[in-house]
C-alpha cells in the first residue's frame, strides 16, 4: 500500500481473520459484494436507511473499514433530508472499496 492514509486496517482485519490470508481476502470480496448491493438501495429507501446504514456498520467495522463504518453510523443517525450523509458515505465506501482491490492485487 502507498504512503497515503490508509482507509483498511489491516491488523484489525488479520485478528479477524486469524492472519488467514486467504479468509482475509474472502471477507473483503464479501464485504465489496454487500457495499456494491447495498449502496444503490440507500437512494431509493426511506423506512429501511437506518436498517441498511446499521448493517454497513457492522461489516465496515468487522473489516476495520473505520471511515465507512463513520459515515454509516452519521447515516444512521442522520434525521430529515440524508442526502449529504448518503454523499459522505459514497465517497468513504469508494475510497475505501478502490484500497481494497489495490490490496487485494498485491496479495494474489
Amino acid at each position: 500500500m502507498d504512503n497515503q492514509k490508509s482507509r483498511l486496517d489491516l491488523e484489525h482485519l488479520s485478528r479477524q481473520t486469524m492472519g488467514d490470508e486467504a479468509l482475509s481476502r474472502q471477507v473483503l470480496s464479501i464485504f465489496i459484494d454487500h457495499v456494491t448491493q447495498t449502496m444503490p438501495q440507500l437512494e431509493i429507501a426511506s423506512d429501511d436507511l437506518a436498517k441498511l446504514a446499521h448493517g454497513l456498520k457492522g461489516s465496515a467495522k468487522g473489516i476495520g473499514a473505520w471511515d465507512v463504518a463513520g459515515a454509516a453510523e452519521a447515516l444512521e443517525k442522520t434525521e430529515g433530508n440524508p442526502a449529504d450523509a448518503i454523499r459522505c458515505l459514497k465517497q468513504a465506501v469508494d475510497a475505501t472499496v478502490d484500497e481494497i482491490g489495490r490490496y487485494l492485487a498485491e496479495v494474489r
